[in-house]
């Protein structure tokens, strides 16, 4: 969340960051980040899709404002900096836009104007299976009859998924990073 934040901010009202971002970046029309609100998961979806592909150039444009004298000293520009050093940032926004999509539906239908308390148990259920079919052994799941118990469930390396069995979705992007 910080790292969304943050792009954001670096360019936000800063006609002189945009410039150097344009002029340093991969393409002759670089797409910008876009607002990102830790409140709102459903208007974040497009926000983490573009910075997903924002990540070529957000990277070229730090390393060119490295070799500069003056290298931005904001907050927000020295928490993106940290999160571009990181390998696996585009595994984890990806990891983050999958777990955004699962809850997209259940959000959008929970918020309406009439009454929808008798639906929300059968949704959060099947949203917890989704997330549970993710990470745990379906013999384990098997076991585990009726929600309570497979609220339960501990973390232990005998109830979880192998490591490479886990499924933490799919993205897929153009760009290649």
């Amino acid at each position: 969340m910080d790292f969304l934040a943050s792009s954001y901010r670096v360019f936000k009202d800063l006609p002189s960051r945009r410039a150097d971002y344009k002029h340093y970046s991969t393409s002759d029309d670089p797409p910008f980040p876009l607002k990102y609100c830790s409140t709102r998961w459903i208007g974040n979806i497009e926000a983490v899709e573009r910075i997903i592909s924002c990540l070529p150039h957000l990277r070229s444009y730090v390393q060119a404002m490295q070799a500069k004298v003056t290298e931005p000293q904001s907050s927000s520009y020295r928490t993106m900096k940290a999160f571009l050093d990181d390998p696996l940032l585009k595994a984890r926004l990806s990891f983050f836009l999958t777990i955004a999509r699962d809850l997209e539906s259940f959000l959008t239908e929970f918020q309406a104007d009439h009454p929808k308390i008798p639906f929300l148990y059968k949704a959060l259920k099947d949203l917890l299976n989704i997330f549970m079919d993710r990470l745990f052994k379906p013999e384990v799941l098997i076991r585990q009859k009726n929600t309570s118990s497979r609220l339960a469930l501990s973390f232990t390396e005998d109830n979880l998924l192998p490591r490479k069995a886990i499924d933490v979705g799919y993205v897929h992007t153009s760009n290649s990073i």
